[in-house]
């Protein structure tokens, strides 16, 4: 996994420094992070999936954190994350009880999340870390919980460009779906669905309704894998 020492540097910076980076879409870290959780909200709702335990794996400074606990009525939100001032950050600004931040080396799954949120997570993570990562993920969902896996897409020039100008994806390997959906089996999940977002730059935000016609073809920037546990871990 990118070193704590990496994410510890951009912490502060963190939103600006993605912004930035993303700034060709004409959109920033927000309003992609509220649209991953308003389309994961209404997959949950249309399969009325109950979902009150939440893990946010890899959750940085909390952006995602807050739309997490904007759309879901969880009894328990966890961040966890491996660097240790991203996590300050993000305790500072959720304070709430319900809500809680640990570092990676001090999580234990305890297959009890309704959702495991990860965000642009496992291309930071070495290739021959990504099976033990996996596991730990799949060990945090009950039997029927869902896995929500968003990564930008590596056929999606724009993705590429703004990976290569953002500074903390220097060292970034970027991932397939087909190879995240193999990451997912091998720990242990039954893949439900592939999913292509984010098409239309700011410019055609006008066609945006249009988007949900070519989810199944891979041309958005960023894809979303949804699997789910088919018996509890031991």
């Amino acid at each position: 996994m990118t070193s704590e020492a990496d994410f510890d540097t951009f912490a502060a910076t963190y939103r600006q420094t993605l912004d930035r980076a993303i700034s060709v879409s004409g959109e920033n870290a927000c309003y992609f992070a509220q649209s991953r959780v308003q389309w994961l909200h209404a997959v949950f709702t249309s399969r009325s999936i109950p979902c009150r335990s939440i893990l946010d794996f890899g959750c940085g400074t909390g952006i995602g954190v807050k739309f997490l606990k904007q759309y879901f009525d969880a009894a328990e939100i966890t961040g966890v994350d491996v660097s240790s001032k991203s996590l300050q950050i993000a305790a500072q600004q959720h304070t709430e009880p319900n809500i809680q931040f640990l570092h990676a080396q001090e999580y234990a799954p305890r297959g009890d999340r309704d959702l495991v949120f990860l965000s642009g997570v496992i291309h930071h993570i070495a290739v021959n870390e990504r099976a033990k990562w996996m596991s730990v993920v799949a060990g945090s969902l009950r039997p029927g919980g869902m896995c929500a896996i968003w990564e930008n897409n590596p056929w999606s020039l724009p993705a590429r460009y703004c990976m290569k100008v953002n500074p903390f994806d220097r060292d970034a390997v970027m991932l397939s779906a087909s190879a995240t959906r193999r990451l997912c089996r091998e720990a242990g999940l039954r893949v439900l669905s592939t999913h292509y977002r984010f098409v239309f730059p700011r410019i055609l935000s006008v066609l945006r309704p249009m988007e949900k016609h070519f989810e199944r073809l891979p041309i958005g920037a960023q894809y979303v894998v949804l699997s789910e546990v088919v018996k509890a871990f031991r």
